[in-house]
């Protein structure tokens, strides 16, 4: 997310919040008409209290009223700026008779990444591999889906360790010394999470354990926060639950939301000619499977920071900026909106290499010219 989006965001939370004031005001203008009014017509009977009583009533009534500003506040305003961010991330697997890996997508990095994990993953643990290829070569010669069993268990947690890994390059990027989203806002207290210290359903994640590290083994957040493990809403009948990842912050909280619901890229859509534009001449596309993974961006916030936290503005802008960062890094539907242009570039880049391949075809049509009307390459004699 660039400068000028941020400061438009940053104008859109600053009337947001003026808004949500101005509710109060009203609530609260209300509240004394309604004290003045009840005054009036039940003055008898609130004389007729005795004042422990009257002091008790009217604690209770501020408190109600307290309350029912606050939840108004939170229905009203609270996540009506930033809405849920739903990306899609293609993960181009490639099983073969004994191996499984991920293919790579240029001008998509996510993907060599996910081949660099698992490639290392496998490397260092080759049963869990011929465990993969197995079952995988089982489902496919029963003619169902291969997406089940430990297959399913690896891609998931490939997907979350590659969220857990943009989320902690956006921790650096953000809120490291050299962080150029800095610019905008003051800078925003942060501190450290070890990997090894994360809740046992994120810890236990396979490439965790055999693919090295999400950024030396720590994620930059801002202070007092905390990364939750929460239970998946949504399950595939016969699947084992799965968890999400949540980002419990000082004034709200982010969930990454990974579906179970994958499907495989077709052959002749517009995803399934790019793969094929990729890993022509190499394999065949129809041994890459591209599986879709939907992932929904959730955020929350409390109406009570929205209203008073001084610091609120800075927590929003982040969180708005991480939705952009992993919109970018992650999204297959952002990698479509510049197909065209990478188009052009890899059929250029293909002319220049005909281009310069020219002169070497040319001298060989002399050649088998000259053997049939006397000349041949410049410097050869026939």
């Amino acid at each position: 997310m660039d400068r000028d989006e941020l400061e438009r965001l940053l104008l859109s939370l600053r009337q947001t919040r003026r808004e949500a004031r101005q509710f109060v005001l009203t609530v609260v203008g209300l509240a004394l008409i309604l004290e003045v009014v009840g005054n009036v017509l039940f003055n008898q009977v609130w004389q007729a209290l005795i004042p422990p009583v009257q002091a008790a009533l009217f604690v209770l009534i501020l408190l109600i009223g307290c309350f029912l500003t606050l939840k108004g506040i939170d229905l009203l305003y609270a996540g009506e700026k930033m809405r849920p961010k739903d990306i899609t991330l293609l993960v181009p697997l490639h099983v073969t008779h004994n191996a499984a890996k991920i293919e790579k997508i240029g001008g998509y990095p996510v993907t060599e990444l996910a081949q660099l994990v698992l490639g290392m993953a496998f490397s260092h643990d080759p049963q869990s591999q011929e465990r993969f290829v197995k079952e995988w070569r089982a489902c496919r010669g029963r003619g169902v889906v291969p997406l089940q069993g430990f297959v399913r268990q690896c891609v998931h947690d490939l997907v979350q360790f590659l969220l857990l890994q943009h989320l902690s390059y956006y921790g650096e990027a953000s809120l490291g010394h050299s962080a150029p989203y800095r610019g905008l806002a003051v800078e925003i207290p942060s501190e450290e999470h070890k990997v090894e210290a994360l809740p046992p359903d994120l810890a236990t994640n396979y490439f965790l354990e055999h693919a090295g590290s999400v950024s030396k083994r720590a994620i930059l957040l801002p202070q007092e926060s905390d990364i939750l493990a929460i239970p998946s809403p949504d399950a595939v009948p016969g699947a084992e639950p799965q968890s999400d990842i949540a980002l419990h912050l000082k004034h709200g909280e982010v969930v990454l939301r990974v579906s179970p619901f994958w499907s495989r890229a077709g052959e002749q859509s517009k995803t399934g000619r790019i793969i094929e534009r990729h890993v022509t001449g190499r394999i065949r596309r129809s041994d890459v499977w591209g599986v879709i993974v939907r992932i929904r961006l959730v955020p929350t916030f409390r109406g009570f920071s929205l209203l008073f936290s001084r610091d609120f503005e800075q927590f929003y802008l982040w969180s708005a900026n991480l939705f952009s960062f992993f919109e970018q890094r992650l999204d297959w539907g952002y990698y479509l909106q510049g197909d065209l242009e990478r188009m052009i570039v890899d059929i250029r880049d293909r002319l220049d290499t005909i281009h310069k391949a020219l002169p070497i075809f040319r001298s060989f049509s002399e050649y088998y010219e000259g053997e049939s009307g006397g000349t041949g390459p410049p410097g050869v004699e026939l």
